[in-house]
C-alpha cells in the first residue's frame, strides 16, 4: 500500500461538529451583538458583527475541511504511518516490532456516526505513539486485529 488512506466522509462531518461546538458559541455571541446593535439603531456596527458571525461559520466549515484533508494513514509490511498537520506537517512512523499496545475508543457522537479512534502505543523513547482519528468502526477493528498480533 503506497498511498495514504483518507478518513471517511463522516469524519469530516464530525470535525465540523467539533469545531462548531468550539467556535459556534463565538459566532452566536457575535450574532446576538448584531441583533442588539440593530435594535439600538447602530446599523453599521450590527452589520459588522453579523458579517463576523457569518465569516466565523464559513471559517469553521473551511478549517474542518483543511484539517480533514491533512490526515492520512497507512499500514505497510514494516510500519504504521500517520501523516497529519496543516501548519506543521508531521509524518509519524511506528515500526511494527515496536508496537506495545493498540486501543480503540469512540465518544458518543462518534459511535452514532460509526466512527472510532485508534491509538498505537510504541516502545522506546524515540518512537512516537500515533493516533488515527475517526476511522470507520470496521477499519478500526481491522487495523486493531492486524496490529495486535505484533504487540508484545
Amino acid at each position: 500500500m503506497d498511498e495514504f488512506e483518507r478518513l471517511p466522509h463522516a469524519a469530516l462531518v464530525l470535525m465540523r461538529l467539533r469545531f462548531g461546538a468550539v467556535f459556534g458559541v463565538i459566532a452566536v455571541i457575535l450574532g446576538v451583538f448584531a441583533a442588539l446593535l440593530a435594535g439600538a439603531g447602530a446599523d453599521i456596527q450590527a452589520a459588522v458583527f453579523a458579517i463576523l458571525a457569518v465569516a466565523m461559520i464559513a471559517g469553521i466549515w473551511v478549517l474542518a475541511a483543511v484539517v480533514y484533508r491533512s490526515i492520512g494513514w497507512r499500514l505497510t509490511d514494516a510500519t504504521v504511518e500517520v501523516r497529519q498537520g496543516v501548519v506543521v506537517r508531521q509524518h509519524l512512523v511506528v515500526p511494527l516490532p515496536s508496537i506495545q499496545n493498540v486501543t480503540q475508543s469512540a465518544g458518543p457522537i462518534a459511535r452514532v456516526m460509526g466512527l472510532a479512534t485508534l491509538t498505537v502505543y510504541s516502545a522506546g523513547p524515540n518512537t512516537p505513539n500515533v493516533t488515527i482519528p475517526d476511522l470507520t468502526e470496521a477499519a478500526a477493528v481491522r487495523l486493531l486485529e492486524d496490529l495486535l498480533p505484533t504487540a508484545t
